[in-house]
């Protein structure tokens, strides 16, 4: 698995870069890559999203930028201070049936669960909404896509406070959820650093299913 890191990326570039990996795994069934990226502030919705759950009048007065994503889910935040992972690749390539969508993505939580746990924080997967949780909220969202069998977009792990932001949405939908982050548990870890890391937790992990 190739991965590919982007910081300071742009909503539309990013997403553009990610249809250029999912065209080549769609062409070659053994490629697959991990972009990895910390995009510029940017409210996203999913196909399941409504527009009452944007609760700032005009995003763009805060320097935040709305566009929607092709994925499941609904409103989410993406920013400086967080760590955004791809798996870019065909479900059977990554060990998975083609319409294995719940193990690939309770495998993908594994993986993020153990890299926030061996950073020393209590961390454990819960629904409703799906993500990763320590003792002061959520520390990382999930929302996935998959299409002709190639699964894309993934998760969102918080390595700084993002709570002011998250404040302009009723984040998946759900008012009463509290984001945290490593650091508010706790956890300083510059962005490479925690970048590389998350990225060989999230391949291992990969590598593991397919024994």
């Amino acid at each position: 698995m190739e991965t590919i890191y982007r910081r300071g990326i742009s909503w539309p570039d990013l997403e553009t870069l990610q249809a250029e990996l999912k065209a080549r795994a769609l062409a070659d069934a053994s490629q697959a890559f991990l972009l990895v990226s910390e995009p510029t502030p940017t409210f996203t919705h999913g196909i399941s999203g409504k527009p009452s759950a944007l609760l700032w009048a005009n995003p763009a007065e805060k320097g935040v930028a709305v566009y929607p994503a092709d994925r499941g889910g609904q409103w989410t935040y993406h920013g400086p201070g967080q760590i955004v992972a791809y798996p870019i690749a065909h479900l059977e390539t990554l060990g998975y049936a083609r319409r294995g969508v719940r193990p690939y993505l309770h495998a993908l939580a594994s993986s993020v669960t153990r890299f926030v746990q061996n950073q020393g924080i209590q961390a454990e997967v819960r629904d409703c909404p799906f993500g990763v949780y320590g003792p002061s909220g959520k520390l990382a969202s999930f929302g996935i896509s998959v299409r002709q069998g190639i699964a894309s977009h993934g998760v969102s792990v918080y390595l700084k406070p993002q709570g002011d932001y998250f404040q302009g949405i009723v984040a998946c939908g759900a008012a009463e959820i509290t984001s945290s982050s490593l650091e508010q548990e706790g956890v300083s870890l510059d962005w490479d650093t925690a970048a590389h890391a998350l990225s060989d937790y999230i391949k291992r992990g990969f590598e593991g299913s397919k024994k």
